[in-house]
């Protein structure tokens, strides 16, 4: 068994190079296209949501939260009120905003292990800037679709919590040694800074992986010319790029659905925060499949008392506006690492006297 994962590695390794070596313009157009979807959807929607996230599950703001919403999430979720506003801002945030702050309070033991495995089997979720402006408004043309396409997401994602609170109740469960309190603990400039700084690394990994699976989907258009399989690989490799897919056909349903299940790329981006609170990520993929046919059925219904006019020449105009050579992208990029150079040499006493940080809780 170990032989032939080391053989599918170096397979897997093998065909990467060679596309690099015999397609480049190909990688060079799915890079340029990530690097749009960098700066046009996911920099503006998500880092300032990372950054909040971080705030918020901070140990001077979440024992005042929890304590507050205590009794919705132990009523409506069976979980402790720490979840409360981890639920809030997955609705609100985008995708790997839930399961960041899952692991965060994990790891810090202020909640067990089957509680975050729990959050993690609903916590995962499109904001509304990405659905609400992208999607709708940008994509289909239609700011109902957009509200649509939000509406279904978050009452299925609800709807996913609260059934598991009410048929599968977690059981008492001893929690993990919580992390000892240091200084600047409870010192909310201090959590506010931090969280800017910690938001920093999260947003260049998602990047990343954004730029990696547009190089990839970039590469397997020009191999795979079967129309269906083509839009299959569309539409499951990055939700963005998937939605954009059906929105030419004007398929509101459809799209919502892609959005529960997430896409590849979005699994690769929050899999460490999964890993790192024990879930099997199989497990992870089978909640992803719930939550993509909950969020087709709860559309449907949607759209059957608020019917949407999209407009099908927009997605045409979406793809040569986002995905075009951007220097916005290649800017915010570039500060982003600036900020986590920064952060690293603060942090490892280096620079020009920088006075090293308290060592932070490795997630992952």
């Amino acid at each position: 068994m170990k032989s032939t994962k080391v053989l599918f590695v170096f397979a897997v390794a093998g065909l990467c190079a060679a596309a690099l070596l015999t397609m480049p313009e190909a990688v060079t157009a799915g890079a340029k296209k990530g690097l749009s979807i960098c700066a046009g959807v996911l920099i503006p929607s998500l880092f300032p949501f990372l950054a909040l996230s971080g705030f918020l599950s901070s140990p001077a703001i979440a024992g005042m939260l929890g304590r507050a919403m205590r009794p919705v999430t132990r009523t409506l979720f069976g979980l402790p009120g720490e979840c409360g506003i981890v639920i809030l801002l997955s609705a609100v945030g985008g995708f790997p905003v839930g399961a960041r702050m899952t692991a965060k309070l994990f790891a810090e033991g202020r909640i067990a292990q089957k509680e975050a495995h729990r959050l993690l089997s609903f916590c995962v979720n499109a904001g509304p800037a990405f659905l609400m402006t992208a999607v709708g408004a940008v994509m289909l043309g239609s700011r109902r679709a957009g509200f649509v396409l939000f509406a279904a997401t978050t009452v299925s994602m609800l709807l996913l919590g609260m059934v598991q609170g009410i048929l599968l109740p977690v059981p008492a469960e001893k929690r993990g040694p919580v992390r000892q309190k240091e200084a600047g603990d409870d010192s909310i400039a201090y959590a506010f800074t931090a969280a800017v700084g910690d938001a920093v690394p999260a947003m260049l990994s998602i990047c990343a992986w954004m730029i990696l699976f547009s190089c990839l989907v970039s590469v397997l258009g020009n191999l795979v010319q079967e129309e269906p399989l083509r839009r299959l690989v569309f539409l499951f490799a990055e939700v963005t790029l998937g939605a954009q897919a059906a929105a030419r056909e004007g398929d509101v349903a459809l799209i919502a659905g892609l959005v529960g299940f997430g896409g590849f790329c979005v699994h690769c981006q929050v899999l460490p925060f999964v890993q790192s609170t024990g879930m099997p990520y199989l497990r992870f993929l089978l909640f992803r499949c719930l939550s993509g046919v909950l969020s087709f059925g709860v559309a449907k219904i949607l759209l059957a008392f608020f019917p949407c006019d999209i407009a099908k020449d927009v997605a045409l105009r979406f793809s040569y506006q986002i995905f075009s050579v951007s220097v916005p992208a290649t800017l915010a990029l570039l500060f982003l690492c600036a900020v986590l150079i920064c952060s690293l040499s603060a942090q490892t006493g280096g620079g020009d006297g920088l006075k090293p940080l308290k060592q932070k809780t490795r997630i992952g």
